[in-house]
């Protein structure tokens, strides 16, 4: 179950089989730039990444060393962006690592750019602030198209690499620490959600006007009173998706979770629950009926007709871009990205997703979850 759940790499590897040298033989000799659909919203958009301490855990899978480290990365509304660059989708290390790892190079692919600006400074304002996790052979890149639009509509979204969790993290001094397969399902499930806290708790010290980046990078103007840490909600794709219930089970900071196609099992939601408002937004190839008695709160159900696995991740409008390169079979791209229109797909994923939170942060009333809409065919509401 675990396996056929994977997202990011599983679209290149687990199912549908590795790329090799001969499938990439015939591939032009300019390289593909992938793009990144722009958000919709009107925000102007900043990001930076910080490299997090956390003193009080050692690091499971790295005999030695006393602490455990992750990479972060805040998206939130600018206050200007003239003469700040835009951020690569993966930073360099990790671009190579991934390339490498999936038989490609920057020869034939070359993986996107994204829509925010490196250290920005933030609107002085406070926006609800959204969690972002990522699934097993994912990295914190995978849920961007739904992290700048968030942001692009008045939120402040944080996504995080779990590390050893994520397909590969690298940190400012140029270590690129990759994925260990780890069977232990609810140590992975409380490690995922123990970080979240971890990131909440330091979130908490940059709204007080502290610095919790390891190396003390400056951080953007404003940034701190960006941050509305009373309306916390988190979504995740895949393992990122049971991520966020067991974190909403754990820490009462968060108040409301989306799931885009992730399973319930491995750690203590699985069994107690989840009590907030919770959206499950799932594939065509998942029935997820039985996670229904584990909803407490405010809950709907959902499934998207068409899709598959990665039709709610940035790899449904990628792979549809690099299908030059890869070449795969039709069936291969269903079992990837299903057959619903990346567009489409896209948009839904959007929509429901920021109706949701504007829903349950902000109180503003939306009749998208009442039942079917001729807007969106596709979703059918199993509850």
């Amino acid at each position: 179950m675990i396996r056929r759940l994977l997202p990011l790499g599983a679209a290149l590897a687990v199912g549908i089989g590795a790329l090799t040298p001969v499938a990439m033989a015939s591939a032009a000799p300019t390289p593909l730039q992938l793009t990144l659909p722009a958000p919709t919203g009107r925000e102007p958009i900043g990001t930076v990444s910080l490299h997090l301490v956390d003193p009080s855990r050692h690091d499971d899978w790295v005999p030695g060393q006393p602490v455990r480290e992750l990479m972060v990365q805040l998206w939130y509304p600018a206050a200007d962006t003239e003469n700040y660059p835009v951020a690569p989708w993966m930073s360099p290390g990790a671009e190579k690592h991934f390339l490498t790892q999936y038989g490609l190079s920057t020869d034939q692919i070359r993986l996107p750019v994204t829509h925010g600006h490196v250290g920005a400074p933030a609107q002085r304002r406070a926006w609800p602030v959204v969690l972002y996790s990522h699934g097993s052979h994912d990295d914190r890149s995978g849920g961007t198209a739904e992290v700048e639009d968030l942001v692009s509509h008045g939120y402040v979204v944080v996504t995080i690499d779990h590390t050893h969790y994520a397909n590969e993290v690298e940190f400012p001094d140029g270590r690129v620490v990759p994925e260990v397969h780890d069977s232990d399902v609810p140590r992975q499930v409380a490690m995922r959600s123990t970080d979240t806290s971890f990131v909440l708790d330091q979130l908490r010290t940059i709204a007080g006007g502290g610095d919790p980046d390891a190396e003390h990078r400056p951080l953007p103007r404003g940034l701190g009173a960006a941050l509305d840490l009373h309306d916390v909600g988190m979504f995740g794709h895949s393992f990122g998706g049971l991520t966020t219930a067991q974190a909403m089970h754990d820490d009462p900071r968060i108040l409301a979770g989306v799931d885009f196609d992730g399973p319930f099992f491995g750690g203590t939601a699985a069994t107690e629950g989840v009590t907030g408002p919770f959206l499950v937004l799932g594939s065509r190839t998942h029935d997820w009926r039985e996670l229904l008695p584990l909803l407490h709160g405010w809950h709907r159900d959902l499934q998207v007709g068409g899709s598959a696995h990665q039709s709610l991740s940035d790899w449904e409008f990628l792979i549809t871009q690099a299908q030059p390169v890869l070449k795969w079979t039709p069936e291969q791209l269903d079992q990837a990205i299903g057959t619903i229109d990346p567009a489409q797909a896209l948009k839904i994923g959007r929509t429901y997703l920021r109706a949701f939170f504007d829903l349950h942060l902000r109180g503003r009333c939306t009749r998208l979850f009442d039942g079917p809409t001729p807007r969106f065919p596709e979703v059918q509401f199993i509850n």
